[in-house]
């Protein structure tokens, strides 16, 4: 049978469900009387308000700690967020607050702003439309999006069916609610059903579906079918300049490395890189 409750697991080793009955539901209020159906993703805020998407019903729930003792579901209340969003699946949230939602039923990450009294719901990428279309967010696409976590480096969403990692990065200064100016691109995964480690053009996966993140900005995977969990680090510093969904920026960059070679041992030849039109020096502009 499937749970439909949200459980508190201390650091002694007790359990305890601190919102749910267990029954299929839609209902909000304490902790101990509030429904959910099939609660999936979730994820917890600097303040401690926990956030779970319910795939059984599209909705988003938080669930707050409103008494003293934690262990006790009634100390908890349950309030729809939005129901906006067809099949949420992973959820996750930004330091500022901001949550970040995968909705398997149309292919796209939302934002959700619940800072004010009423939830604004934004698309940052994602056309609707199933693909693997890398660049601006409003023209990206997913086949479909999974696990999704913050990392400093941007968000990382899984797709479990394509066996991929995506990487989506906000450029420098731009409006968090303008998708034209995240970026998508692929992180790790070539898309073939294998478990295979090494850089992430040559790593594979098979069928990952919850991200965590680990300390230094990693990204812990559960490689579901590969019966694994997998440790993804993702580049620690990026170039993104202008309008991502623009014509091309004609802001000066200064590049050290312009042959992008970055030396390792024990990964390979297959190392990021950067490509450019003409002969580059080093430290040219």
């Amino acid at each position: 049978p499937t749970r439909r409750s949200s459980d508190l697991i201390n650091r002694s080793g007790r359990v305890c469900t601190i919102a749910g009955t267990g029954a299929a539901g839609t209902g909000n209020g304490a902790g101990n009387a509030a429904t959910l159906n099939e609660p999936f993703g979730l994820t917890v805020t600097a303040t401690g308000v926990l956030y779970a998407s319910c795939l059984g019903d599209g909705s988003v729930r938080s669930v707050t700690l409103t008494g003293s003792d934690p262990t006790l579901a009634a100390n908890y209340t349950v309030a729809t967020v939005t129901t906006s969003i067809p099949s949420p699946y992973g959820v996750t949230v930004d330091p500022s607050g901001l949550l970040y939602v995968t909705s398997m039923g149309n292919n796209q990450v939302t934002m959700l702003n619940v800072a004010g009294a009423t939830t604004a719901a934004t698309v940052i990428a994602g056309t609707g439309t199933a693909g693997s279309t890398n660049g601006a967010g409003n023209a990206a696409t997913f086949t479909p999006p999974s696990g999704i976590v913050w990392t400093p480096n941007g968000l990382v969403v899984a797709e479990a069916t394509q066996n991929r990692l995506r990487l989506l990065q906000l450029a420098a200064g731009a409006n968090v609610s303008d998708a034209g100016s995240w970026h998508v691109a692929l992180l790790a995964g070539t898309g073939t059903a294998a478990l295979t480690d090494g850089a992430g053009n040559v790593a594979a996966f098979h069928n990952p579906l919850g991200l965590g993140l680990a300390s230094g900005g990693s990204v812990l995977v559960s490689d579901y079918l590969n019966n694994a969990v997998r440790l993804v680090i993702p580049p620690s510093s990026t170039l993104l300049s202008g309008n991502t969904g623009g014509a091309g920026s004609t802001e000066p960059v200064q590049l050290s490395n312009a042959t992008g070679v970055i030396p390792s041992t024990g990964l390979g030849s297959n190392l990021p890189y950067l490509t450019y039109a003409g002969a580059l020096a080093a430290g040219a502009s």
